[in-house]
């Protein structure tokens, strides 16, 4: 049984179909990429399965329990967990307490501030910031305030984690000191739904690759079968295709 579907999921914003009937799912332990050209809806879909917008058709289940009417919150302490385009962290708070906040409104109840420190210190271990568990957000890079956001998420405990262009606007060695992170949450037990652009990204990483153009899936399967599909190569890939297959 597949640990996430989605079936049939539509969403419009007035006359603009977002998302057309989309169906897909995630497996246990799995890298999930959705790639597609700008304003194909990959953003959509993720609003869609974190609960930030509800399907005017279609249905989401989790684990065999439908949560197409969940908002948000409810998600998350679920299991899903989302990081975001714009990184937002809270100027206020250090390091460490940045990621605690994903520790208290995470999946466990009445955790102490003691519990979430302890929690928090874990996840910024894993992303390699344990060090700057005390600095101040403004004194850190674009590839940190990324790892803070990326241990924020994982703060919750999440069992799927959604990871929307978190490898945007990193340099090239930025990218390859992040990309190992990705392959080691997957290898923790946790599954992982990517919107990427950089198609070396998601060569190296996924399992899997959905590409969405105008709302619909077009092509599923691995890496390689979507990058020689004509459909994909004509609406997303063009002719840089050959040098990324």
């Amino acid at each position: 049984m597949s640990l996430l579907e989605g079936v049939n999921l539509t969403k419009k914003f007035g006359g603009l179909v977002a998302v057309n009937k989309l169906s897909f799912h995630l497996n246990e332990e799995e890298i999930l990429s959705i790639i597609g050209p700008n304003g194909a809806g990959k953003t959509t879909l993720l609003n869609l399965i974190s609960g930030v917008y509800h399907p005017d058709e279609g249905k989401l289940i989790y684990k065999g329990q439908e949560i197409t009417r969940h908002g948000p919150d409810s998600r998350c302490k679920l299991g899903i967990g989302r990081t975001f385009q714009i990184l937002s962290p809270l100027p206020d708070l250090n390091v460490l307490e940045n990621v605690m906040v994903g520790c208290l409104f995470g999946r466990r109840a009445k955790l102490s501030i003691r519990e979430a420190r302890k929690e928090a210190e874990k996840a910024l271990e894993f992303v390699g910031l344990s060090k700057k568990a005390e600095y101040s957000i403004e004194s850190l890079t674009t590839l940190e305030l990324k790892k803070i956001e990326l241990a924020r998420a994982l703060a919750t405990e999440p069992e799927i984690l959604l990871l929307d262009e978190i490898m945007t606007g990193l340099a090239a060695h930025e990218l390859e000191e992040f990309l190992p992170l990705i392959k080691k949450i997957r290898d923790s037990g946790v599954s992982v739904i990517l919107i990427e652009h950089v198609m070396k990204v998601v060569k190296r990483v996924s399992d899997r690759v959905i590409v969405m153009d105008q709302g619909a899936k077009i092509a599923e399967g691995d890496y390689e079968d979507v990058a020689r599909n004509p459909e994909v190569i004509k609406a997303y890939l063009g002719e840089a295709y050959e040098s990324l297959a």
